[in-house]
Order: C-alpha cells, then sequence, then structure tokens
C-alpha cells in the first residue's frame, strides 16, 4: 500500500526548509491528484541539475495509460517554452502570473500512436517546473474540455510554492513515506491519499 504522511502545505515561512527530492517532487503532485496509481518513481536524470516524478494511474477501458510528470529545473531560458517560436505545438498560451510566466501548450491525439499530451510551465526566476499529462485523447484546447486532470489542476501544481529547489521539511518526509516508490503495481492498483 503506498501512503504519504501528512504534510503542512500552509507553512510557506519554513526557510530553513530542506532540499527538494524526487519523492518530495512526486509528495506534491500527489497532493493535487490523489486516487489510485500504478507507479510513482522519480525522474530526474543522472548529471542534470532539477527533480522529476513520474506517476503512472490506468483506468478502464482506456486505450493509453494516463501519465503525470512533474519536474524542476533551475530557470534557464533555453529550456522556456516560446509560443511565438515554438510551432511543435498545436496550441499554446503564455500569461504572467505573481510567480512569473505561466505557459500551457498541448500535442493532440495521433490514432493509434500517440495520445497527445497537455504541457503547463512555470517559468519563474529561481526555478523552471513542468507538469506535462498524457492518456486522455487531446482534441483541441484542452483547457475547454472535461479531462481526469484538468489544464487548472496542472496548473496549480506547476505554481505549488513547495516545487522549488529549497522546499518545506514536511513535503520531504511526505515524499520519504511513499510506500513501493517505483515499482509498477498493476493489475494490483493502490490507494495513494492525500497529502495534507
Amino acid at each position: 500500500m503506498a501512503s504519504v504522511s501528512a504534510c503542512d502545505s500552509s507553512d510557506r515561512n519554513d526557510s530553513a526548509g530542506a532540499a527538494l527530492t524526487d519523492r518530495a517532487t512526486a509528495a506534491v503532485a500527489l497532493d493535487h491528484v490523489p486516487g489510485v496509481t500504478d507507479m510513482v518513481r522519480g525522474e530526474s536524470v543522472p548529471g542534470e541539475p532539477g527533480h522529476g516524478a513520474y506517476l503512472e494511474y490506468r483506468r478502464e477501458g482506456q486505450e493509453y495509460d494516463e501519465v503525470l510528470e512533474v519536474r524542476v529545473f533551475e530557470a534557464d531560458p533555453e529550456l522556456d517554452i516560446d509560443c511565438a517560436d515554438d510551432a511543435s505545438f498545436e496550441g499554446c498560451f503564455s500569461r504572467s502570473v505573481p510567480e512569473g510566466t505561466l505557459t500551457v501548450a498541448w500535442d493532440e491525439t495521433v490514432t493509434d500512436e500517440d495520445p497527445g499530451r497537455v504541457m503547463v510551465e512555470l517559468a519563474a526566476d529561481d526555478r523552471l517546473v513542468y507538469a506535462i499529462y498524457s492518456g486522455p485523447t487531446v482534441t483541441g484546447d484542452p483547457r475547454a474540455q472535461a479531462r481526469p486532470v484538468s489544464v487548472s489542476t496542472l496548473e496549480a501544481i506547476a505554481r505549488d510554492h513547495r516545487l522549488a529547489f529549497r522546499t518545506t521539511r514536511q513535503v520531504v518526509e511526505a515524499g520519504e513515506a511513499i510506500e513501493d516508490w517505483g515499482v509498477q503495481q498493476h493489475p494490483d492498483t493502490v490507494e495513494v491519499p492525500r497529502v495534507g
């Protein structure tokens, strides 16, 4: 049974804090998207700064598995999504938010090949955060569609203040408490309670 411990998400003043980890990144993601998951594992790249988490979900009758990836990098203009210059997405919109620039971009479904994906990026002065969701088909603007993980949820993940290189001790502890880390659970899915 995968579980995470309670996390005080309101504690913005834990400035001593602790260093962000892959597991802490997963705990924050699970706080926004609780429920049944088949796999939770780290997604950081050896030799590259940053942390990440990969959460995989399966729903009966769905053609593709659902995957939520959350990644945190150091601020890097070269990694930024530029809607004006990047023609690889079917749609792309940016807006200013208090933390920086928030971008929503998506690729549409290619039948029998690719389910498409929705990506939300926060470009802040101190970090670059991606929340990427694929699985349910993407046809048209996902902001106007009912989806298991909505665009507004992806935006909330990307903007979560705990996804910074210094985070709260509570969220690091919540990440350490995730059981069966990196172990695929299918077909026996597990319930992951909400953090905090």
